[in-house]
């Protein structure tokens, strides 16, 4: 096996955009400030490794890994791994062994009462079995175009459509119309009955579907995503904090560049601050594109609105279908909440005019080049 690594920080607020799984408890405190719990995946050389850190014993952490060969997916092991007051980092080594095809690690992080936090599947490879995929594509919601799909054929066929797409920039939060993508037409339609490799030719809106009518969407996008690198979106995601006239004028500049300049430096004429809020809106961009992508980019959906325009939440609180999002009073604001709902794969903010002096504040701060 090529030493490989493919390693990712997993911070609670992070799982924003996978489901809620099917406890007891009705609710999920999937982030608190206070509680951060990290955690490090990785193969190399015939091992996986794990490395996770708590700031206390009120975490658990429950690994299942599995070998997927030869269109099957055995448990390989399983074990829980438990903090103490006077153990608050672990590092953990699972040899491998000799396996035919690849392996995948699923890990929940789960509180003292057995509440699962997070959960997430990691791949030694990006060779995604059916059956794998259909559950676990949640976590990975996004193709780059430049890597082959791999299909490995269950015991049923899989359907796969590209739709057709277009640009749906979520609404404020006060408006009449939500923020939800209604695929209207696919372009084409592939029938899976063998093992399957190939290249995706165009970006966009995928789904794949089995024959018992379940399915999931994914985005296939470029190799720079999730940052935003072509001037055109760049100018296309100033629409949250932008007037229409502004937005349109930039839109049909002939120097798109030249127009994004003058904007930013409009908000503070100060090169350095105006520096810090071109990083700070566009990091946030790419924090969105990254977690909440579903139907649509993640800087076009009602909660990456939310997050580029007032920034992490200080709380979040996750149920079956609904999420709820906590802001404390600073900054000149209001403490606020957020209520989103899960409707057909898409997580749309609840929408209401009372949101508007709470996003017009917002504006204020962006907009004469105060938001932090």
């Amino acid at each position: 096996m090529p030493m490989k690594y493919f390693w990712s920080t997993l911070l609670i607020f992070i799982a924003f955009n996978l489901e809620a799984q099917r406890l007891n408890q009705k609710e999920l405190v999937l982030y608190d400030k206070n509680y951060v719990v990290t955690a490090f995946v990785g193969f190399e050389n015939d091992s996986c490794f794990l490395f996770l850190s708590a700031p206390s014993y009120q975490y658990r952490c429950n690994l299942s890994l599995y070998r997927v060969h030869d269109r099957k997916i055995d448990l390989y092991q399983e074990k829980n791994l438990f903090f103490s007051d006077s153990v608050t980092q672990i590092w953990h080594k699972i040899p491998l062994g000799p396996i035919s095809g690849f392996a995948a690690l699923e890990l929940k992080i789960q509180s003292d009462m057995v509440q699962t936090l997070y959960h997430q599947i990691f791949y030694e490879n990006e060779m995604l079995p059916s059956s794998l995929l259909m559950n676990y594509l949640d976590g990975k919601t996004y193709w780059n175009i430049e890597n082959r799909f791999i299909f490995k054929k269950g015991r049923e066929h899989i359907l796969l459509y590209n739709y057709s797409s277009k640009l749906e920039i979520a609404p404020p939060p006060y408006s009449s119309r939500d923020g939800k993508l209604t695929p209207d037409s696919f372009v084409f339609q592939f029938k899976f009955d063998q093992d399957t490799s190939f290249y995706f030719e165009n970006k966009g809106l995928y789904r794949l579907e089995d024959s018992q009518g379940k399915y999931c969407n994914f985005l296939v996008v470029d190799g720079s995503f999730p940052t935003i690198t072509t001037v055109n979106s760049l100018v296309q995601l100033l629409r949250y904090i932008s007037k229409n006239e502004e937005y349109v004028e930039m839109l049909n500049a002939e120097n798109k560049k030249s127009a994004l300049d003058k904007f930013w430096l409009e908000r503070n004429n100060n090169q350095i601050e105006a520096k810090r809020l071109i990083s700070l809106y566009y990091n946030r961009a790419k924090e969105s594109n990254k977690f909440f992508s579903d139907m649509k980019e993640g800087w076009q959906t009602d909660r990456g609105m939310m997050y580029i325009v007032f920034g992490r939440p200080d709380m979040v609180r996750k149920s079956i279908g609904k999420e709820i999002w906590y802001y404390t009073a600073k900054n000149g604001r209001y403490p606020m909440e957020f209520v989103f709902l899960h409707t057909d794969g898409q997580w749309i903010l609840n929408r209401y005019d009372k949101l508007r002096d709470d996003w017009n504040q917002e504006m204020f701060l962006w907009r004469s080049g105060k938001a932090k």
